[in-house]
């Protein structure tokens, strides 16, 4: 049986996205109990969004660098519902969420490579970092 026959087998509407609950030590410490963020996959589309945001290139057009930390801001942006709450937002007098997880009393830079983490991985992707090298490497 080819591929496309087991495929064709599968109820597809029995298929789920997965999701993952993930702790933010600094909003634990906080709270004095765990701050469980929910993590969620992104699309192809937003990945390849999000790593061409991240996607610096010197005046000649020649790749210098992926900005991993605003790849992680991205897929954390991207995968991370709580951070969208308008209560939330309005809570700590956050314009935007990107200025919400840029809130050191908040988030420190290793809770959002965390939820970044949880996030590449429940999308299918491998660390950033090892993103970043074999987008230098090609």
């Amino acid at each position: 049986m080819n591929i496309v026959e087991k495929l064709l087998k599968i109820d597809a509407g029995t298929l789920v996205i997965g999701s993952r609950e993930v702790k933010v030590d600094k909003l634990s410490e906080a709270l004095g109990e765990d701050a469980m963020f929910t993590c969620n996959p992104v699309t192809l589309d937003t990945y390849n969004e999000i790593q061409s945001n991240a996607i610096v290139f010197d005046k000649k057009g020649n790749l210098t660098k992926i900005d991993t930390g605003n790849m992680n801001l991205g897929m954390v942006l991207a995968g991370v519902p709580e951070i969208k709450n308008k209560e939330l937002l309005d809570h700590f007098n956050a314009v935007t969420p990107e200025e919400l997880l840029k809130n050191p009393l908040l988030f420190t830079p290793g809770d959002i490579a965390k939820l970044a983490s949880a996030v590449s991985e429940l999308s299918g992707i491998t660390e950033i970092e090892k993103v970043d090298e074999e987008v230098k490497n090609s």
